[in-house]
């Protein structure tokens, strides 16, 4: 199948799964909601019902805060540290769990989303341990050849290729993230479309991927791309209603949560379309 035929099925896959999008939705709400109330929590313990209070609740300043925080050396501080490690570990086991479900549904409708969850979640875990050691590779390259540059620039007295090979090391390792990241999202689809192993299912996906680069990297890459586009114009709707007042800062708000849909709803189009391709190598 051409990468065209398989971004539409997957767009009509992703469209026809409301219901997980709804509750990657709420799992964001949730985590986010962890890690907004200490921060709220230290904001009415350092400001009450000041004045400041209300601006900064009106249009939240994390600079104010962390400049407050090096200042004044707060102990309430101290505390979020721990809590957003543990949100952000939860929150990598929730949508490692709920990642099997979603797969299933794209690949087999009908069958029942938590019970694929609890199904594939111990194969999909030992997927990301695994996922580890090869972006723990990509990291040692791109290191690599962050080292060489530095040590061919104290040689160099132009600025400008220097410049040039900083961007292309960057590059270079967004490309490299994006390849592992692809390669284990096929892992998945072959433990959920073939019931392998976490260890088999990576070597198939790799073969895959290397045999099917072209095709199964430009559509990884489109996919990410459009991703990126809805980043820059969140964020540029965002700038440009600003939050000067209470319409402004309801409609930004509904910006963000439309966003954060458009996020999973790509994640679910990146799954169904590559679901798409593989059935059709």
């Amino acid at each position: 199948m051409t990468i065209t035929g398989s971004l539409r099925r997957g767009a009509r896959g992703a469209a026809s799964s409301k219901g997980v999008l709804l509750v990657y939705y709420a799992c964001n709400l949730v985590a986010a909601a962890i890690v907004i109330a200490p921060v709220a929590l230290i904001l009415t313990t350092l400001l009450g019902h000041s004045l400041e209070s209300g601006r900064l609740f009106t249009n939240f300043d994390p600079e104010w805060l962390i400049e407050t925080g090096l200042q004044f050396n707060f102990t309430p501080a101290a505390g979020l540290l721990p809590i957003a490690l543990s949100v952000a570990f939860l929150y990598l086991l929730a949508n490692t769990f709920l990642a099997g479900g979603a797969i299933a549904l794209l690949h087999r409708r009908g069958e029942s989303f938590f019970a694929s969850c609890a199904r594939y979640f111990p194969r999909f875990f030992r997927i990301f341990l695994i996922s580890i050691l090869f972006y723990g590779v990509a990291f040692a390259i791109v290191r690599g050849l962050m080292t060489a540059e530095s040590r061919w620039s104290e040689q160099s007295m132009r600025e400008a290729p220097e410049d040039m090979m900083q961007w292309g090391i960057h590059a270079l390792m967004l490309l490299l993230f994006f390849g592992v990241n692809m390669i284990f999202d096929y892992a998945k689809i072959v433990c959920v479309v073939e019931d392998r192993k976490a260890l088999k299912s990576t070597w198939r996906a790799l073969g895959f991927a290397v045999r099917n680069f072209r095709s199964a990297y430009g559509l990884f890459l489109f996919t990410a791309a459009c991703g990126l586009a809805f980043l820059a114009a969140y964020h540029g709707l965002s700038g440009w209603i600003g939050q000067d007042s209470r319409v402004a800062v309801i409609a930004v708000f509904l910006i963000r949560q439309l966003y954060v849909l458009a996020r999973f709803w790509i994640r679910l189009w990146t799954w169904g379309s590559e679901l798409a391709l593989y059935d059709g190598a």
